[in-house]
């Protein structure tokens, strides 16, 4: 029988050092319109964390072998919610249910922040689903 393993990759700049703690945001001023993009509470490593430990991976997907990657987008609100998941790129209807139910199910993200001022902005994710020998 064979293994399998969820990975997970943040696209749009999220392993770029971009997410700030509660004591990062500097006011440069009168028109200050530096941006910090929204990330998971914790980082790269516990959203990583809390795939592994939310993602199943589909009995009827393992059996007919199915991997690839589901790219799924959504918008972080200023107060940290997660709203409107949608698959960008799927790989079979179960693999894409289970990724959007993962999102739609994470705790509130670290919102961005425009001039010191929290605001919405649009993530995309890339989960993949793998097999392994």
């Amino acid at each position: 029988m064979k293994n399998y393993f969820v990975s997970t990759v943040l696209c749009i700049g999220f392993f770029a050092g971009n997410c700030y703690a509660a004591n990062d945001k500097k006011d440069n001023g009168p028109g200050d319109e530096s941006i910090v993009k929204a990330c998971f509470t914790g980082g790269v490593e516990a959203f990583n964390d809390y795939i592994q430990q939310h993602l199943n991976y589909p009995e009827c997907a393992r059996e007919a072998a199915i991997e690839g990657q589901v790219i799924v987008s959504f918008f972080v609100l200023a107060d940290g919610t997660i709203h409107r998941p949608k698959i960008v790129k799927g790989i079979q209807d179960k693999c894409d249910e289970v990724a959007l139910r993962v999102i739609e199910s994470m705790p509130k993200w670290k919102p961005a922040m425009r001039g010191g001022v929290q605001v919405a902005s649009k993530r995309t994710v890339a989960l993949n689903f793998n097999l392994e020998s």
